[in-house]
C-alpha cells in the first residue's frame, strides 16, 4: 500500500502541535485550542492506525485463502501467527503447517492441488492446551498436547 500525503502529514501535525502545547503559557489565549487540536488530531491518527491494520489483516488473509483449498475467510476472523511445527504421531513425525486465528486453530499440510489441504481444525473456545515437559527421551522446544473436540 503506497504512503500517502495524507499518512507523512499526520504525524508531522502532531508533533508540532505537542511542541506548541508544550511552549506554551496555560495562561496564553491560545492554549485551549492547541490542547483541543491536538487531543483531535490524535484521534485521527488513531483511527488512521486502525484502518491501516485492518486493511493490512485483510490483505494477510487473502493472501492466505490463495495458499488453500478450502475457504478459510470468515467474518471477524484474522490471522494471528503460522509457522511449521512437528506432529508426533504414533508410528512417526510429520511436519505440519498450522495457523492461529483468533477464532480457531488449523494445521494442514501441502496436498496434491499445490495448496494447503486442511488436516484437523480446532475452535479456539473448545480445546485446552497442555505444556509438556522434555521427557529426557526426545528433545522437542515448545513440546504441547492439544485436546479437545474437532
Amino acid at each position: 500500500m503506497p504512503v500517502t500525503n495524507t499518512q507523512l502529514g499526520i504525524p508531522r501535525y502532531r508533533l508540532l502541535l505537542m511542541e506548541l502545547v508544550k511552549h506554551t503559557p496555560e495562561t496564553h489565549v491560545d492554549y485551549k485550542d492547541l490542547t483541543e487540536s491536538l487531543e483531535k488530531v490524535k484521534t485521527v491518527a488513531d483511527e488512521i492506525d486502525r484502518a491501516v491494520l485492518g486493511f493490512k489483516q485483510r490483505e494477510a488473509m487473502l493472501r492466505l485463502q490463495k495458499k488453500f483449498d478450502m475457504q478459510i475467510i470468515e467474518p471477524g476472523r484474522i490471522l494471528i501467527r503460522e509457522g511449521l511445527v512437528t506432529k508426533l504421531c504414533r508410528k512417526d513425525r510429520q511436519k505440519r503447517q498450522f495457523f492461529l486465528f483468533n477464532d480457531v486453530l488449523i494445521y494442514a499440510d501441502w496436498g496434491p492441488s499445490g495448496k494447503y489441504a486442511k488436516e484437523r481444525s480446532f475452535v479456539l473456545t473448545q480445546i485446552f492446551v497442555k505444556d509438556l515437559p522434555d521427557d529426557g527421551k526426545v528433545v522437542f522446544f515448545f513440546f504441547f498436547y492439544i485436546t479437545g473436540t474437532l
